[in-house]
């Protein structure tokens, strides 16, 4: 997204959306993150005590150790919190930012990007091991050229869950949310997806010509590549 852009006065949509975790990854982070914790806060620190109480060379160097140590039951706090919290995107043209917030019970984590930085909304294969769990993301550049991203990767659960689970619906509903979050931010998108062979109902359900047209091959390559491109030399 360039100067030009900006200069012509397309009407940017706002748009505010929140993710929330469902009761299974609820009951999945009490399950494991609650255990982490009681193993590495208490069982282990209690069983180092115990076997070294005779020791007292190596007990007092284990309370020097536990300093660093004391990270690793934070850290999977921190963890449990992110599985825990609800996660938002608020799109405000008025004031020329799209803010991501994390909640949790009272707490909030809220980062602000400027809006006029955006360049285009990028996604990749859900399953692209190198990808991780952000596979659909917004990409900014600031004028200094540091570039920056935001996951919008938790808004694709809501399509993907309204029909029978499959791996092409999971790219759809990728490609879907990309399409959708470009389309109110006035960009474009560049899509690593290949849709192997969709059956007849998931063609029927999002149009055989949309199906074609994020098919992976010769025209939508040239049309990731201009998009990059574009991108580069702004």
């Amino acid at each position: 997204m360039d100067e030009k852009f900006w200069k012509i006065g397309i009407d940017l949509k706002e748009h505010q959306e929140t993710a929330h975790p469902t009761k299974v990854e609820r009951i999945a982070a009490d399950l494991l993150f609650n255990a982490l914790f009681s193993i590495t806060a208490v069982v282990v620190p209690i069983l180092f005590i115990y076997s070294f109480l005779d020791e007292p060379r190596i007990l007092v160097s284990g309370l020097f150790l536990g300093i660093p140590y004391a990270l690793i039951p934070l850290g999977v706090y921190y963890l449990s919190m992110y599985s825990y919290s609800a996660y938002s995107i608020h799109i405000d043209p008025a004031n020329n930012t799209i803010q991501k917030k994390r909640s949790f019970k009272k707490k909030e984590m809220i980062n602000i990007f400027p809006l006029d930085e955006v360049k285009f909304v990028k996604v990749f294969d859900p399953f692209d091991d190198e990808v991780a769990n952000d596979y659909i993301k917004i990409i900014g550049k600031n004028s200094q050229g540091v570039k920056w991203s935001l996951d919008i990767t938790p808004f694709a659960k809501e399509l993907y869950s309204q029909g029978k689970p499959s791996s092409d619906r999971r790219r759809i509903a990728a490609i879907k949310t990309a399409e959708r979050y470009a389309d109110l931010l006035g960009v474009e998108v560049a899509s690593w997806v290949k849709l192997w062979h969709p059956k007849r109902e998931l063609r029927e359900e999002f149009s055989n010509d949309w199906v074609n047209h994020w098919t992976m091959g010769d025209t939508l390559k040239e049309r990731n590549q201009r998009v990059i491109s574009e991108e580069k030399e702004n």
